[in-house]
C-alpha cells in the first residue's frame, strides 16, 4: 500500500467529532421543526410534545420500527427529542432570560406577563 493509498483511508471521528456533528443535527431538527409548527407556547405543551418524540425513541430502539410498522432509526429520534426540548428551554422556559443573564427574575409576575418581558429583553427593547 502507497502512502496515498493510506492517507486516503477515512480516519475515525473523535468523540468530540461526534458530539459536534450531532449538536449540528439537534440544530438542523430544531430549524426544520419550526418550519413546519408554531414555536411552543407553554411547559405543558412541551411535554406533550416531548413525549410523543419520546415514544416514538423509545419503539425505535425496543422495536426498530414506528407506529406504521415502518423501520425508524434510534438516533433519529434522539435527535428528534432533543431538538423538542431545545424548543422547551428557547421558546417556552420564561425564566430562561434571567438565568441567561444573571439578573434577579421577578416572582411577583404573572407568568404571562415575565413571558412578555423575557421576549422583549431578547428583542432588546
Amino acid at each position: 500500500m502507497t502512502t496515498d493509498q493510506t492517507s486516503e483511508r477515512h480516519t475515525p471521528l473523535t468523540q468530540a467529532d461526534r458530539a459536534e456533528a450531532v449538536l449540528d443535527a439537534i440544530r438542523r431538527e430544531y430549524q426544520r421543526a419550526r418550519t413546519k409548527h408554531a414555536p411552543l407556547h407553554s411547559g405543558h405543551e412541551a411535554v406533550g410534545v416531548i413525549d410523543e418524540e419520546f415514544v416514538e425513541f423509545r419503539d425505535a430502539v425496543y422495536f426498530g420500527v414506528d407506529r406504521r410498522g415502518e423501520r425508524s432509526d434510534p438516533a433519529r429520534e434522539a435527535i428528534q427529542v432533543a431538538a423538542m426540548a431545545l424548543a422547551y428551554v428557547v421558546e417556552a422556559y420564561a425564566s430562561w432570560e434571567w438565568h441567561r443573564t444573571g439578573e434577579a427574575e421577578p416572582e411577583h409576575m404573572e407568568p404571562a406577563a415575565r413571558h412578555r418581558e423575557v421576549r422583549r429583553r431578547i428583542r432588546g427593547g
